[in-house]
């Protein structure tokens, strides 16, 4: 009897449907990475005191890094930032390019998405909560991502918006319009 056992394999493919399952098993992840910090710019946050992780200051470093603004009591913060915007902004190009969704006339720039930041006050286009460029959870679920208004388009300024990522992973193909309005709804039970 025991012979006659057939083992079936099912494969889970997706970074998303992967979540799901250890959501659904209660799994709690091995660790959580952090970013890392070079030590100048640990360095610097211990000599000024400064507030990397809060939203005002974030903004005012997006300000001064759009503005080209140089700023010596700032200067690796500034580079740093600019790193982190950079990074993302590379790996949004790749996710296009693997899709085949680049659009030669419509690049994405670095100051687009500067723009997109700030235009945005840095808040989710669809929740409102502020999003922020620094944050130590690798999947910080108020982290800033550059949400496509046409899934099937790329990512360029004009098919972007600025969500966090918690509303980019829900969205995921529903209507943009409708999906906001649910965002924004509130039940009021009498």
């Amino acid at each position: 009897m025991e012979g006659d056992i057939k083992r079936k394999t099912i494969s889970i493919d997706g970074q998303h449907n992967r979540y799901l399952i250890k959501k659904v098993n209660k799994h709690k992840p091995p660790e959580v990475k952090k970013m890392n910090i070079s030590s100048n710019l640990e360095k610097e946050l211990q000599s000024h005191e400064t507030k990397i992780d809060k939203h005002d200051f974030q903004k005012s470093i997006i300000n001064m890094n759009y503005m080209n603004s140089k700023n010596d009591e700032y200067e690796y913060i500034l580079q740093h930032f600019q790193k982190l915007v950079k990074t993302k902004m590379k790996s949004y190009l790749k996710q296009d390019e693997q899709k085949n969704r680049i659009d030669e006339d419509n690049p994405l720039l670095l100051n687009d998405i500067y723009e997109l930041l700030i235009e945005s006050h840095m808040q989710c286009y669809y929740c409102k909560q502020e999003v922020f460029i620094y944050y130590e959870k690798y999947r910080d679920k108020s982290q800033w991502t550059l949400e496509r208004i046409d899934n099937d388009l790329g990512h360029f300024k004009q098919n972007c918006v600025i969500s966090c990522l918690e509303c980019n992973l829900q969205r995921r193909n529903h209507n943009m319009s409708k999906f906001k309005f649910t965002k924004n709804l509130v039940i009021v039970k009498e």
